[in-house]
Order: C-alpha cells, then structure tokens, then sequence
C-alpha cells in the first residue's frame, strides 16, 4: 500500500472507550488494543513516503467531542487527517444522534474549524478533512446532486475483486455490478492494448462502462 502510493483510510471512532462501543469483534471484545499498534506501524511506515494516511469516525449518541477524538486520532495515533460523520440509522435506535446531540457535533466543528483556519494563517497543516473537501470542492467549482458518490464517482471492491455501489454491499451478495477482472477485459478490448504507460487513471465509469460491453459474461452487469 505504501510503496503504490495508494489513498488510505480507517474506520476508528477513537480512543478505546469510543472504539470498543460498536466496534467489537464477533466475540464480543473490543478491537481497539488489537488495531492501535498495527495502526501506528501502518502510518510509521507510510511517513514521508505514501499518500496521507485518514481516520473516518462515525459519529453515535454519546460519543466523546469531535475535537477531543481529533485530538487523539492525530496527536496520539499519527493519522494525517480525520473525517467526521454523524451515523445514518432510523429514528429511536439506541445510537441514533439526538437533536442536542447534533447541536453539540455542528459547535465541535465550528471549533475545529476554526483550529483549521488558526492553522492555515500560519501555513501549517491540520487534520480536519471535512473543511479540507468542502474548500477543495468548493475550489474546484463540485456540484454535487448527490450526497455520496455510490455508483458515480466510488465503487466498493472485495478482497475477491467483487464490484459493489459502495463498502456497505460489499460481498452482501446484494447490488453488485460485476468485478475487476471483467471490467480490466472489457477495458483492453475497448482500448485495444495492455492498459500500459499512456493511459491517465481509470474512472468508474470507464469500469462500468467496460462492464456494460461484457454485461453477456455470467458475472457481467447484474
């Protein structure tokens, strides 16, 4: 991953206490003693080397501030950004954010924020990768008709090489849309080489597209 350069990041809530609230393994034990170390070998290794390393925390009722999980994601684990987002859930689920709740997370981020821009007044780097999108897509002139780019802009993809809309169907067996070996044949045939040198980095629609020529292969477009 380090020496491909490849874009990373790590579904972590925070420290052990907030990690270990939903985050545990089948057995029921915490996965945070288990993940730290090998969290901080990953970024040891990737630093000044690879592409920046980030967290995404999902945020539940009763999590610990934003600005302390930040604190601790950044100053004590080493990720090089941190991303914040309040969990989807039906109403009354025990980790839906309540309204007070929410009302807490938008002040931890105006705080936050405000630390980005403290930051950037000095040209320094900070964290906060949700101000860091929002400036870079505002910057870039990003319409966005839909909040996640599922299908559009991002595919999920399995360990097997299956293609799911996005990570949560992937190897549900549910929405799948082909996979990468398929879509890298379908690809060679419409470019007509070995997707050498040359060519500039694929997209999803290219993918999809490649998909849709092969979609008579058993394992084509669903």
């Amino acid at each position: 991953l380090v020496e491909h350069r490849f874009g990373e990041n790590v579904s972590i809530d925070g420290g052990g206490e907030e990690q270990d609230r939903h985050r545990t393994f089948k057995s029921g034990k915490g996965t945070y003693e288990e993940i730290a170390p090998r969290i901080q070998r990953l970024i040891a290794a990737n630093s000044g080397v690879g592409q920046p390393i980030g967290a995404r925390v999902t945020l539940t009722e009763g999590a610990a501030s934003v600005r302390d999980t930040y604190q601790h994601l950044v100053g004590e684990l080493g990720f090089d950004q941190v991303g914040f987002a309040p969990v989807t859930s039906a109403p009354g689920r025990d980790y839906a954010l309540a309204s007070a709740s929410m009302d807490a997370l938008l002040d931890d981020f105006r705080v936050l924020t405000e630390d980005y821009v403290g930051a950037a007044l000095e040209n320094k780097r900070h964290g906060f990768s949700n101000i860091e999108d929002l400036l870079r897509e505002l910057h870039q002139g990003v319409n966005k008709a839909h909040p996640c780019g599922a299908g559009l802009g991002l595919l999920g993809v399995s360990t097997e090489g299956d293609l799911g809309l996005c990570h949560r169907f992937v190897e549900s067996g549910e929405h799948e849309v082909g996979d990468v070996d398929l879509a890298l044949r379908g690809l060679v045939e419409r470019r007509g080489d070995d997707l050498g040198a040359g060519h500039g980095p694929l997209e999803v629609g290219d993918l999809l597209g490649a998909l849709v020529d092969e979609e008579d292969d058993d394992r084509g477009v669903r």
